[in-house]
């Protein structure tokens, strides 16, 4: 990436958002922009950009630990990030030679979603209605803010909150499809076959939408989504206190769970991380008083987003360490809440 006598951006290579390294991120963060016809104009009297510096440098980081390291952002988004394996060194699946496989348990999250309500509620719409409010406003000016131009026009993945939260995206429909056809080819003994009238077997789902359309789609994956070979069914179990020892939602019958749990520990952490980043969107001159829950929302956007639409513009915006913070953030919550520390709770 280089510059221009103007102070414009040329780009020498295009650039995967998802996946950069840690040079071409201090490069991201250090580019000068001014549009060529207002090159040297106020931007106080007809709303155009002085050619400055907009990422001061704010921070010591450490390079990489190996030089062929890439860092995938969607790798570090926690609960939000949508369906990868981990790096296993090549470990195969397969049992050892001379093994069979049986039987086979599997206990699998549910595919990718719009929102969840709690995240929706606390975090996305708030931030959501105030970036509508700002639209709307002749103080705010996101036109010139560089890597926040976007907001001037950006809209929501999220269009009927109503209708689409807890439910899968087309891109979570696929995952649960794609995951259980590679278990119909590591298993196929294990599948039951038409001409023995199987019918017992069962995919179990709790009662969320999510969780039964992602059962759904895996059991069509499971057939390669030929209808007259499907054997067996999608089995759904309510979810409630009364049911005592439930295995799919085991927080819905314990009593000394909650929502909010970690939510004040990891506040502490959240305003810590984001104060620099808050510092950095100020100094573009957007006249957006961005907090805490913004950015945090800014981050969970780009998850939700990317498998909604595909790619999100909030995904490179923040620095590897950044993200890495912000999914420290939810490491402290969940420690809290569903972690060792919880036990510590009378």
């Amino acid at each position: 990436m280089t510059r221009s006598k103007q102070g414009q951006l040329s780009t020498a290579k295009n650039l995967d958002l998802n996946n950069i390294t840690e040079n071409e991120t201090s490069a991201l963060q250090n580019k000068i922009y001014t549009p060529k016809s207002t090159a040297g104009k106020d931007f106080k009297k007809d709303g155009t950009c002085y050619a400055i510096d907009l990422y001061p440098p704010y921070t010591i980081t450490a390079g990489p630990t190996y030089t062929a390291y890439k860092f995938n952002i969607l790798q570090h988004l926690t609960a939000l990030s949508p369906y990868f394996e981990t790096n296993t060194n090549g470990l195969s699946p397969d049992p050892s030679p001379g093994c069979t496989v049986v039987k086979a348990a599997y206990l699998v999250r549910h595919a990718s979603i719009y929102a969840n309500d709690y995240d929706y509620e606390n975090t996305l719409y708030p931030f959501l209605q105030r970036l509508k409010n700002a639209s709307s406003s002749k103080h705010v000016n996101f036109s010139c803010a560089l890597d926040l131009a976007f907001l001037a026009t950006w809209t929501s993945p999220i269009t009927d909150s109503k209708e689409e939260m807890e439910k899968l995206t087309k891109s979570g429909g696929l995952e649960a499809f794609n995951f259980s056809t590679q278990l119909a080819y590591r298993y196929p003994h294990l599948l039951p076959m038409k001409k023995k009238n199987e019918s017992s077997f069962k995919v179990w789902a709790s009662e969320a939408n999510r969780t039964k359309q992602s059962a759904n789609a895996l059991f069509a994956g499971l057939y390669g989504g030929i209808q007259e070979d499907m054997i067996g069914q999608v089995m759904v179990i309510a979810e409630g206190e009364e049911q005592g020892a439930n295995t799919l939602t085991p927080h819905e019958s314990c009593p000394r769970f909650s929502d909010t749990a970690g939510s004040k520990e990891a506040g502490i952490w959240l305003k810590y991380y984001t104060d620099p980043i808050i510092a950095r969107f100020a100094a573009m001159g957007t006249r957006f008083n961005f907090s805490a829950n913004d950015v945090l929302a800014m981050q969970e956007l780009c998850g939700y987003e990317t498998v909604i639409r595909g790619s999100s513009p909030f995904c490179p915006i923040f620095t590897p360490e950044e993200w890495l913070s912000f999914e420290y953030y939810f490491d402290i919550k969940y420690h809290y809440q569903l972690g060792y520390e919880r036990l510590s709770v009378s």
